[in-house]
């Protein structure tokens, strides 16, 4: 109901006035989007540093070695995904997208009928779950806030600063450089699904971190592993979906990324509940892909994604 209601709120408006390529004479009339961008390169980068960063946490969570140093690896891997587009855009990609890439930071490419959507996503998608499970016989303190923030165990400041801190730190690299190189190469439904994927692999050190939330889930049930890995992939096309109606606005994923965060972790929402919610985000993606067919499935050249276009 969310996405049709804001797609005829917004009348199919999937262009901007702004433009990636302003200097369209600095780089040629027929320089293609896929030679600016190497997302081979920024994932595999991104990967190997996260995945070496994480797995030397999770040694040192086990044998409760140098708590400090796992804190600041922990947010140096967070970090990566935003320092290497930051890197790749200056030492690869010209001032062209640099400057493209700080533009989108702006405030005023969010559409103003999708702030309600972008701050009220994650309370209500886990309110409705959180109605339903309660309607199948799970407890009603579920709409009660949460005692410990679940992100990691014994920590709540640092739980709720990591919940806060890390959406603009992955979606300055996810946003800022990472879906835009996929979308060079591939239209949005394959950009969506695969970087559902390159995001999933990205979580993996998470679960190896003692009293992490991840780790828990995995010593706890494997099927709240499945979801949480199944629950990237609708996460994925809704973000993107917003990214781009939002004239590519970074802040916008910030937001709805946030949303999504404190959904899940402010309250005493049992995992079953998660499970719902993830069927219901599954839900809205394919509302989403049925009313945005065109624009999902329709492969941009770089004529078309300059304009800013959804397709």
């Amino acid at each position: 109901m969310l996405i049709l209601y804001y797609g005829c709120k917004l009348d199919e408006k999937i262009t901007y006035e702004s433009t990636i390529f302003s200097e369209a004479d600095e780089i040629g009339p027929y320089m293609k989007l896929a030679n600016l961008y190497r997302p081979y390169m920024f994932f595999s980068v991104v990967l190997c540093i996260t995945w070496i960063l994480g797995f030397i946490v999770a040694y040192l969570s086990w044998y409760k070695l140098a708590p400090e140093i796992q804190l600041v690896l922990l947010l140096v891997g967070m970090s990566i995904p935003c320092l290497t587009a930051i890197i790749m855009l200056y030492g690869f990609s010209g001032k062209f997208l640099v400057e493209d890439f700080w533009r989108r930071f702006s405030l005023r490419r969010i559409e103003f009928n999708f702030i309600p959507l972008l701050v009220l996503c994650g309370p209500v998608v886990i309110g409705m779950a959180t109605v339903i499970s309660i309607l199948c016989g799970l407890s009603v303190r579920q709409f009660e806030l949460s005692d410990e923030y679940a992100v990691m165990q014994g920590k709540t400041f640092l739980s709720i600063c990591i919940a806060c801190i890390a959406p603009l730190l992955e979606e300055a690299g996810w946003r800022g450089y990472g879906v835009d190189s996929l979308r060079s190469r591939f239209n949005l439904f394959y950009t969506s699904l695969l970087f559902a994927f390159l995001w999933a692999l990205w979580h993996v050190p998470l679960f190896f971190i003692e009293g992490y939330y991840h780790n828990t889930l995995w010593h706890t049930n494997i099927l709240w592993v499945v979801n949480f890995f199944v629950s990237i992939i609708p996460a994925s096309f809704l973000m993107n979906w917003v990214y781009y109606m939002n004239n590519r606005s970074i802040i916008a994923a910030v937001i709805l990324h946030l949303s999504l965060n404190l959904g899940a972790i402010l309250f005493k929402t049992e995992q079953c509940t998660k499970c719902i919610m993830t069927g219901l985000l599954l839900l809205m993606s394919i509302i989403m892909l049925i009313k945005y067919k065109k624009q999902f499935f329709d492969k941009c050249d770089s004529a078309g994604f300059d304009r800013g276009t959804l397709c």
